[in-house]
């Protein structure tokens, strides 16, 4: 299997405490953001913790949002309608 390296913009800074082991680290939004779309491609879904699958969730409405740009969005119910309609010419 063939993956992509991505490199991160910036270095993630570490936080110690005063034993000087390492507590917690910053990332730069933009390679939190890597992060995040490289598990989405990666990690199986069913092992993500709920927390994860919440980042990757928001992520992925990111992009949709990103994508549709400024065309209107269709309600629901005329998506619904739509879909029983094509359920009904099919059968």
């Amino acid at each position: 299997m063939k993956t992509r390296v991505r490199r991160l913009k910036n270095p993630p800074r570490s936080i110690m405490d005063a034993q000087g082991r390492v507590i917690d680290v910053v990332l730069d939004y933009t390679d939190y953001r890597t992060l995040i779309k490289v598990i989405s491609e990666t990690a199986d879904w069913e092992r993500l913790p709920a927390y994860l699958q919440d980042e990757v969730d928001a992520l992925l409405i990111e992009e949709a949002k990103a994508e549709q740009g400024d065309q209107p969005l269709t309600p629901i119910e005329e998506v619904l309608a739509d879909l029983e309609a094509r359920r009904e010419n099919a059968a």
